[in-house]
């Protein structure tokens, strides 16, 4: 089992010029990985809310941080809920989308520097693992 030791988070300007939140997580047997969120343009009336970058890095910090360091990375569906739960709201309007999504991405990418694994090649395995599609089904593939 690899678990969360640390998350930082940071607000950044995008590549568009525009203040976000980048994440960062380091496991126990030392692997790390930086997430960051850009705030979406547009606002539809099913989108989730986005906080502030400051408001997002605190989130993090105060909140979502405390909650989830000591858990197991590779339980990826699990952090998730973990954090939708938390949050409480079919918006994400009190954590902020874009803290709960650059917390899961940092921990996707950080699970899969542990394994040694390409990005897409552990998120297949997750997706084939919860479908019930894994060894049965022989080799991974990617099913996007």
């Amino acid at each position: 089992m690899n678990q969360i030791q640390n998350i930082a988070a940071r607000t950044i300007l995008d590549s568009r010029g525009d203040w976000t939140v980048e994440t960062e997580l380091t496991l126990t047997d030392g692997s790390r990985a930086k997430a960051s969120v850009p705030t979406g343009k547009s606002r539809g009336r099913r989108e989730d809310m986005v906080t502030p970058a400051a408001a997002a890095e605190e989130t993090i910090k105060t909140t979502i941080a405390p909650k989830i360091i000591g858990r197991d990375v590779s339980k990826q569906r699990e952090l998730d809920e973990t954090m939708i739960a938390l949050d409480g709201t079919s918006e994400k309007s009190r954590l902020g989308a874009n803290a709960i999504l650059a917390v899961s991405i940092a921990a996707s990418r950080a699970a899969a520097a542990a394994r040694r694994l390409p990005l897409w090649q552990h998120l297949n395995e997750l997706y084939l693992e919860q479908t019930g599609t894994g060894a049965a089904a022989g080799p991974p593939r990617l099913l996007i």
